[in-house]
């Protein structure tokens, strides 16, 4: 999220700066003629606009004028730099490259327009950088678009995350802090404290300070970020103690505290919030999951701010505040125009396979037919994306009305437990599937051997129910032993083969076939695709399914 907020707003200082540039370099052109009488083809200075705009704007974005730090004196300072490299790169291509005009020899790029484009170019954009950003934040707050957060943990990386959410404008409303339950983590230190100056605090608060730099003695209270004051400059480090106490006390009353970590949930509810960020670097790793299992329980997007040893999870994307990182959940990469582009694949690829294994799927009916009493295809509700119910297909390789409650007994123990013991009746290596199942037929065993039970499946690829490629769908009562995190499998159209199925496939725990979904989930492309198709058929031929 933070991350798209602060692509949308370089976007908007981009169109500020094309605005700029634009009325400038047209404003210079009428100058240019109309006042001081230059003659100047408006056709040739028309063609070339859309050249110099683009060049310009390259220039500008390798001058860091899209930095979302600068403002007021530093963006102003940045911006007569960015137009001073402008010109000379501008002045420089026009030396080298002067096109022969029809009768009017060559043409050079008038030098008074391009010091009129400059001087006219500076308060422009500036101006325009100013009125959009204006614009932008009466539109969020207008439409009540603000994302509205509450960060636990009230100590000095929380007070860096709220005093930076104030000086740039990325569409989140501070609710306040939520305090934790460990002093540590509260106004008292992160992972190393240091001791205030006798009287620069209140009574109640005295003593430990935040130190997560390792400074000590006066060093550390001069330096300590939640001594910095509401505009975000730090105190002078001549300034006297009773400055320092209002600083502190300025910064700390600013962001009020809405309730402690045990009330976390009721606040979200009662609140409305919408994202929550963790910032307790030196918390035990077992109370951050249960605050990321509770945020993913009531659907709020989450951060975390890491302990930076730590920092060793494969499914998180990194974003940064001011040099905080914060730690989010990565999203699905099936989105967007990847949507359209894998519905795409899907279905012609599977009306290619409905043609190819047409063969086979004729001799399946006949096979199941002739062997056993029954239906043809096997029929079953199975949850799909989002948690949308459809009928699931398949040749049916098992006894008609076989009962369900040895697998229902087996899946239970599968899901909740990290190793859950196979079982296998005749003593062979070990599965996470029961294998030799009475309620198999012969013709079945076969079916299952050569996955062709799982054929019917393409016509709802077709459909649209499920992709060829995907995680496996499960049963409602397989969900219902889901933890959150399980849930991301969900995320997608569930597939008729996927990683987990060239990777291990039943050799594989639960939890390790869901973070190989998870990972195609979050990887996904055409040419990923495009592989497992591959190995799909590779471990058909050559493999062993079970």
């Amino acid at each position: 999220m933070i991350r798209q907020r602060v692509r949308s707003y370089k976007v908007i200082l981009l169109i500020a700066d094309a605005l700029g540039i634009g009325l400038s370099y047209f404003a210079a052109f009428w100058i240019s003629v109309d006042f001081l009488g230059k003659s100047l083809g408006p056709d040739r200075y028309l063609d070339v606009f859309p050249w110099v705009l683009i060049g310009w704007l390259v220039v500008f974005r390798f001058s860091n004028l899209y930095n979302i730090q600068l403002r007021g004196s530093e963006e102003l300072l940045a911006l007569v730099k960015g137009v001073l490299i402008a010109v000379l790169v501008t002045l420089g291509v026009a030396f080298f490259y002067r096109p022969t005009l029809e009768d009017q020899g060559y043409f050079t790029f008038s030098r008074t327009l391009l010091v009129l484009l400059a001087f006219l170019t500076i308060p422009t954009s500036f101006i325009f950088r100013k009125m959009l950003r204006w614009g932008r934040y009466r539109l969020f707050k207008s439409t009540r678009h603000f994302n509205r957060l509450i960060i636990i943990g009230r100590n000095n990386v929380g007070f860096m995350l709220a005093n930076e959410l104030q000086k740039h404008d990325l569409g989140y409303e501070l609710v306040g802090f939520v305090e934790d339950d460990s002093p540590a983590n509260n106004l008292g230190g992160v992972n190393q404290t240091c001791t205030a100056p006798e009287g620069t605090l209140p009574d109640r608060q005295a003593g430990a300070v935040a130190n997560p730099l390792g400074l000590t003695g006066s060093e550390c209270w001069d330096r300590s970020p939640a001594a910095e004051i509401s505009d975000g400059e730090t105190r002078p480090e001549n300034a006297d103690r009773d400055t320092s106490a209002n600083a502190w006390e300025q910064a700390v009353s600013q962001f009020p505290v809405v309730g402690r970590i045990d009330q976390v949930k009721q606040i979200i509810s009662d609140r409305d919030v919408s994202d929550v960020w963790i910032a307790l670097p030196s918390a035990p790793r077992d109370k951050l999951m249960k605050l990321v299992e509770l945020c993913l329980k009531t659907k709020v997007s989450w951060k975390i701010v890491p302990d930076l040893y730590e920092v060793m999870l494969d499914w998180v994307r990194i974003d940064s505040l001011s040099g905080v990182p914060l730690i989010g959940i990565k999203r699905s990469n099936i989105t967007g125009l990847n949507v359209v582009i894998k519905r795409a694949m899907d279905m012609v690829f599977s009306s290619i396979l409905i043609v190819l294994t047409a063969l086979p799927m004729l001799l399946a009916v006949v096979l199941v037919k002739l062997t056993s009493p029954g239906p043809v295809l096997f029929k079953q509700k199975r949850v799909g994306q989002n948690g949308r119910r459809f009928v699931f297909l398949k040749f049916r390789s098992m006894y008609h009305k076989s009962k369900r409650g040895d697998h229902k007994d087996f899946t239970r123990e599968w899901i909740t437990q990290k190793s859950a013991p196979a079982r296998n009746n005749s003593g062979e290596k070990q599965v996470y599937k029961i294998t030799n199942d009475s309620r198999i037929t012969p013709v079945g065993k076969f079916l299952r051997k050569t996955s062709i039970d799982e054929l019917p499946q393409i016509f709802s690829v077709l459909k649209g129910d499920m992709s060829l490629i995907g995680p496996r769908p499960p049963l409602a009562y397989e969900v219902e032993h889901y933890r959150e995190w399980h849930k991301r499998r969900l995320e997608v159209k569930p597939g008729i083969t996927g990683l987990w199925q060239i990777s291990g496939r039943n050799l594989l725990s639960f939890e390790e076939m869901v973070k190989l979904d998870i990972y195609y989930i979050e990887n996904w492309s055409v040419r990923f695709d495009l592989k497992i198709i591959f190995k799909t058929v590779f471990t058909v031929l050559f493999g062993k399914a079970y």
